[in-house]
């Protein structure tokens, strides 16, 4: 085989090993990749605030809210000698079904959903490493 000149790649510093080598993504891959964040980008944004979730609770409705927007949105519905055993409700802003929280704003902490706390801080580290890709690396010299 004789000299191919270098087909120009988009750079990804997360992938494992690679020291200034770009690895083998075409553009249509990269464009469909980046589609994909944005769209989970947008499931993963709460309908009260319009950003992406910080402490996702999810609802009986299964719509999830940040933690922030659900407190806002609890309305006591029963007093109780304890607070704990106090009974609260949030009714969800896309459905209006409403979730019935034990303890108000001491029951609500149990309401956050750990795995999509999770997929969020994921989604998140992908948006923030994909604004840093927007430059090229440097050129080899």
């Amino acid at each position: 085989g004789g000299y191919r000149p270098p087909v120009p790649q988009f750079y990804d510093y997360d992938a494992p090993g690679l020291t200034g080598v770009a690895p083998h993504v075409t553009v249509a891959e990269a464009m469909r990749r980046e589609q994909d964040l944005l769209r989970l980008e947008e499931e993963l944004t709460c309908p009260v605030t319009q950003k992406l979730l910080e402490e996702p609770v999810t609802l009986d409705s299964g719509h999830t809210l940040s933690f922030t927007a659900a407190a806002q949105r609890l309305v006591k519905v029963a007093d109780a000698l304890d607070p704990g055993d106090e009974l609260w409700m949030i009714s969800c802003p896309v459905t209006q079904v409403v979730t019935y929280v034990a303890g108000g704003f001491v029951g609500l902490p149990k309401l956050i959903n750990p795995n999509l706390r999770r997929l969020v801080s994921q989604v998140k580290a992908a948006v923030q490493r994909n604004a840093l890709k927007s430059s090229p690396p440097p050129l080899p010299t």
